[in-house]
């Protein structure tokens, strides 16, 4: 017995006539008569007497609908409760980063379009993320490493160069661009809790022959290099949007030339992530914002805050 045979039971208790239950249930007549009989062969109990064109509940069939009704009821709560969870994680993005700003940014600009999505993060560490992604526990990631995995695409979405912030009075203020070793023994400052950016960071200097005399881990790196502690690492488009609207007071940033010191991010999904259309979308849209944050680092007219005016909504459609 399935929870059809007793919706179609029900009904006829309801109405005590064939006709006007299958006209509630939208069944022939026949259809509905073949069920209800097939349910009593099954239970062996007779449901139903017929009095003349009606029909009246036997006392197995008060009983049956007695406890059928309360569990019809549930099965309908339940239904329509995993249509809403269904529904809820069609408009959901589960993600995991360790591009925490970059990420942030554009997820809110996304929204500015389609404000009925939601995005969940998924928290560990990059190996973690791989797993989640093949298990279908999280859509994407955004890391700053390539993950190299046969059933994984993933695509680089930005490539571009660093700034290096230094404190007013700097020595290094005067250059145009700097190396890696004319930083050899400074105060390296960074947002708190930021793993993968320092391992990034430590990696520059290993590659650049440098060493750094110490590392301060700070809510806000601003202040601390505005008092003469240290410097910090950022990424060129950011440097020239902050720089934009004056969020940067007297400090400075040099443009680091080597060629291994650059900002890379990179998107990674499963391959049939493409044909999901929420998806695709998104991808479509993370491709054009980045392209706008690599060409504003020439074109300083560019501001991908506003990536929403050089955006065009006809990508999604189909």
């Amino acid at each position: 017995m399935d929870i059809r045979q007793i919706s179609y039971i029900l009904a006829i208790s309801e109405t005590g006539n064939m006709t006007k239950a299958a006209q509630k249930l939208h069944v022939s007549q026949s259809a509905l008569s073949q069920t209800y009989k097939a349910v009593e062969r099954e239970l062996g109990l007779t449901l139903f007497q017929r009095e003349g064109r009606n029909l009246r509940l036997t006392e197995d069939g008060r009983y049956f609908c007695e406890k059928g009704e309360p569990l019809l009821r549930m099965m309908n709560l339940f239904l329509q409760e995993m249509n809403d969870r269904k529904k809820h994680i069609s408009n959901t993005i589960r993600y995991y980063t360790d591009v925490v700003d970059n990420c942030d940014e554009t997820m809110i600009q996304y929204q500015h379009f389609f404000p009925e999505i939601e995005f969940h993060r998924f928290y560990g560490q990059t190996t973690d993320a791989i797993k989640a992604i093949l298990n279908n526990n999280i859509n994407l990631s955004l890391t700053l490493r390539l993950i190299e995995h046969p059933d994984l695409i993933s695509e680089k979405l930005i490539d571009e160069p660093v700034v290096a912030l230094l404190p007013p009075g700097h020595p290094l203020t005067d250059q145009d661009f700097l190396y890696i070793r004319e930083l050899d023994g400074e105060i390296l400052t960074i947002y708190q809790n930021a793993g993968s950016l320092k391992e990034l960071f430590y990696e520059f200097f290993r590659l650049g022959g440098a060493r750094v005399s110490k590392v301060m881990e700070v809510y806000d790196p601003f202040i601390q290099i505005q008092n003469h502690m240290g410097f910090i690492f950022m990424p060129e488009s950011t440097y020239i949007n902050f720089k934009r609207r004056h969020m940067l007071g007297n400090l400075s940033g040099i443009r680091v030339a080597d060629e291994f010191c650059r900002r890379r991010v990179f998107l990674t999904y499963k391959k049939e992530m493409k044909r999901n259309p929420l998806l695709k979308g998104y991808f479509h849209y993370l491709k054009c914002y980045h392209k706008i944050s690599q060409e504003e680092a020439c074109l300083p007219d560019l501001d991908r805050f506003y990536v929403k005016e050089n955006y065009h909504l006809e990508a999604f459609e189909g």
